[in-house]
């Protein structure tokens, strides 16, 4: 199911009356092919929730219509109520960008997240993937997000740059909020390096949200740094590789031998269990 805010009381985009008058202006409908160009998936779980439970409460309200217009109405009305759609009581307007504008900004309010606090309720479609992935967003393309809803999360954006965006409110049959990540720690650990995960406590946070170890990503970094002379030789990835061959035997005593070879032996499997899935 998304949640949908797609046109006025007379299917038109603009000069209805502000609020939903029919209740189809913000409405919640099942999940359908735009077709959609990205998902734009925040890594933490609760700003997804939020998300959807913001996008879910703005389509019940029928305070809140549609009219490019008038689109920055809802944002208004949103901020003097508690960031709540909910509690809003005078009718305003969105359109399907300033309305998940507002709503990620609301939610960054809510929850105190800085990012999604300085993102523009100036967006518009053109643009969003841009911002959102400043904001922290992570942007999936692969074919399985864009071509149904069995793998989207709750709160998962659907954006079409050209024409249109909405909200995924229900978890797919195929998606796990402890889904495995699609890089290996090498590769994330290469982006380490260049800066692509910040730095401290930030760092460990959006690895540890986004499904990764940080201990073994920061093994890892040490190792193609060299900043450690006795760290493992071989990538976690390539031992992986070496262990679906059978290389490093089975049960505890693959436990043992990784370990007393220098490898974090969950990471490891945790590779494995990436590369056979």
């Amino acid at each position: 199911m998304i949640s949908n805010c797609g046109h006025d009381e007379n299917r038109r985009y603009s000069g209805g009356k502000a609020g939903d008058q029919t209740g189809t202006e913000w409405q919640v409908i099942n999940w359908y092919n735009r077709p959609w160009k990205c998902v734009l998936r925040h890594p933490d779980a609760k700003v997804r929730k939020m998300i959807a439970s913001m996008a879910k409460a703005a389509a019940a309200n029928n305070k809140i219509g549609y009219d490019q217009s008038e689109r920055y109405t809802f944002w208004e009305h949103l901020k003097a109520s508690n960031y709540d759609p909910a509690q809003i009581t005078i009718a305003c307007e969105a359109d399907c960008s300033s309305g998940i504008a507002a709503i990620v900004k609301g939610a960054g309010y809510r929850l105190g997240n800085e990012k999604m606090k300085n993102v523009s309720i100036y967006l518009y479609t053109g643009n969003m993937r841009a911002a959102l992935k400043a904001a922290g967003f992570e942007v999936l393309t692969d074919s399985k997000y864009l071509t149904s809803d069995a793998y989207l999360l709750e709160g998962d954006i659907l954006l079409n740059d050209n024409a249109h965006v909405a909200t995924n409110l229900t978890t797919g049959s195929k998606a796990s909020e402890t889904s495995a990540p699609s890089k290996s720690i090498n590769e994330v650990a290469k982006e380490v390096i260049n800066g692509k995960w910040g730095n401290g406590s930030d760092r460990t946070n959006r690895l540890t949200a986004a499904g990764y170890d940080a201990k073994a990503v920061q093994n890892e970094v040490n190792r193609i740094l060299k900043g450690n002379a006795s760290a493992p030789s071989k990538s976690i990835n390539e031992v992986a590789k070496e262990v679906i061959n059978g290389k490093w035997g089975n049960g505890s005593d693959r436990t043992n031998r990784l370990t007393a070879a220098g490898y974090d032996a969950k990471a490891v499997q945790n590779e494995v269990n990436r590369i056979l899935r």
